[in-house]
């Protein structure tokens, strides 16, 4: 899962680092959402 901790770490600089991270699509959806989808039993779509 990923996250930015305010005021420690700037949601701007977090965003831009995951969207930009040289990462397979299906690795950064796994990080970005699916991973709590499926631990928190989420609906996912």
């Amino acid at each position: 899962m990923f996250a930015a901790d305010y005021p420690f770490e700037s949601v701007e600089e977090a965003g831009h680092f995951i969207d930009n991270v040289p990462l397979e699509e299906e690795v950064r959806q796994a990080i970005c959402s699916e991973t709590a989808a499926r631990v928190l039993k989420l609906p996912r779509g």
